[in-house]
C-alpha cells in the first residue's frame, strides 16, 4: 500500500487526474481499449469532470460503476445520473459508460442483466476508484450487512445485491473479488474524520481493511 497526501482537494484532484490519464493511455496502448469503474458519492466528482476534459482517445475507454443505488438512472441519488452529468464531455468524444439499473421494478432480474453488460469488466479491469464512508464501507459493501460479509470473504467475481444502513437501502455492487481483480486500485478520501476511519479500519475489521488488506497494487489518496 502507498499513501499519498495533499495538502487541499484541488492538489488531490489534479495528481488523480494525471496518474489515472496514465492508467487509460497505457491500456490502450497495451490492450487496445481501457476499462475502468468509478465510485459514487460526492468526494471524487471534481476528478470526474477534470479527467472529462482530458485529451484522451474517450472512444476506446468504457466506464462502469463499482456500486449503484437501485433507484432509477434519472433520479436523482443514481451514482450514474451524476455521472453521466460531470462526464459529458468524454460521452461526447465516444466513451461509454455502462449503467448497473436497467430493470428497477425486479432486482435479481436485473442482477442478471448487469453481469451481462459488465462482460468487459469480468474480462479486465485497468482502474478502480474506491470511496470511503464514515462507517468504513466501501463500494456498497457495508458493516453488519450479511452479503457484504459473505462477499468480503469471497474472492468470486461477480455482482451482489446489498443493504446500506439508510435510505434508499436496496444496492448493488461489484464483489470484492471482482474489485480486486482491477490492475489498479485507488482509494480517496478527504477530511480527518475519514482518515480517522481509515487507520482504525484494521482494529475494527471494517470492509474497507477487508478489501484491500491483501492488495499488492493499492494506492490511497487524501488530503
Amino acid at each position: 500500500m502507498k499513501l499519498f497526501q495533499q495538502s487541499n482537494k484541488e492538489e488531490l484532484e489534479t495528481l488523480l487526474v494525471k496518474k489515472i490519464s496514465v492508467i487509460i493511455k497505457d491500456a490502450i496502448t497495451n490492450f487496445g481499449d481501457a476499462r475502468i469503474l468509478f465510485s459514487g458519492g460526492s468526494t471524487p466528482f471534481g476528478v470526474y469532470s477534470l479527467l472529462s476534459s482530458q485529451d484522451l482517445d474517450w472512444e476506446k475507454v468504457t466506464i462502469g460503476l463499482v456500486d449503484e443505488r437501485f433507484v432509477p438512472n434519472d433520479d436523482e441519488e443514481s451514482n450514474y445520473h451524476s455521472l453521466i452529468q460531470v462526464m459529458v464531455k468524454a460521452i461526447s468524444y465516444g466513451a461509454t459508460v455502462i449503467p448497473m439499473v436497467n430493470e428497477v421494478s425486479n432486482e435479481s432480474k436485473n442482477l442478471e442483466i448487469v453481469k451481462e453488460t459488465y462482460k468487459p469488466f469480468f474480462e479486465r479491469i485497468d482502474f478502480t476508484l474506491l470511496g470511503m464512508g464514515g462507517d468504513g464501507h466501501t463500494a456498497s459493501l457495508f458493516p453488519n450487512d450479511n452479503a457484504s460479509e459473505n462477499d468480503l470473504q469471497s474472492m468470486q467475481k461477480t455482482l451482489i445485491s446489498t443493504r446500506a444502513p439508510k435510505h434508499p437501502k436496496k444496492r448493488i455492487s461489484c464483489s470484492s473479488g471482482l474489485i480486486r481483480s482491477s490492475r489498479n486500485i485507488f482509494l480517496m478520501f478527504t477530511g480527518e474524520e475519514k482518515k480517522a476511519v481509515f487507520d482504525k479500519a484494521k482494529d475494527e475489521n471494517l470492509p474497507i481493511y477487508n478489501l484491500t488488506k491483501d492488495i499488492s497494487n493499492f494506492e490511497v489518496y487524501f488530503c
